[in-house]
């Protein structure tokens, strides 16, 4: 799992130094480029603390702490994928699963919270 965590987490950083200067290169229209490197922002941002926390977590034992793994994955998937997908292709198709997303992730956190506390 550490392994993992190491790799979504170089993900993570390559997405934040490279993806923004890329899309900056990419779009042309000034209002698609405004939202859409809005979009790729936040999902690099809450990528890489998502990221961060996975490395952290991997260092707890306990049962909790497969919980905690999966919910932060599914976490970043769901609430980053679309809003990455937003910003390089410009869809919206899959913005619905971002509430779902955000709710997971921070049921993650919830979860690690706890797990301190027991």
């Amino acid at each position: 799992m550490l392994a993992a965590a190491g790799l979504n987490m170089a993900a993570a950083t390559m997405s934040l130094c490279v993806g923004r200067h890329w899309l900056d290169w990419r779009l042309s229209d000034a209002t698609d480029r405004a939202s859409r490197v809005s979009s790729f922002d936040l999902a690099s941002r809450l990528h890489a603390v998502g990221a961060l926390s996975l490395l952290v977590v991997t260092g707890f034992p306990g049962s909790v702490t497969a919980i905690v793994d999966i919910l932060l994955w599914s976490g970043i998937v769901l609430f980053c994928g679309p809003l990455y997908a937003h910003g390089v292709l410009g869809t919206s198709r899959l913005m619905p699963i971002v509430l779902p997303g955000a709710i997971t992730l921070m049921s993650g956190w919830i979860a690690f919270a706890a797990s301190a506390l027991l």
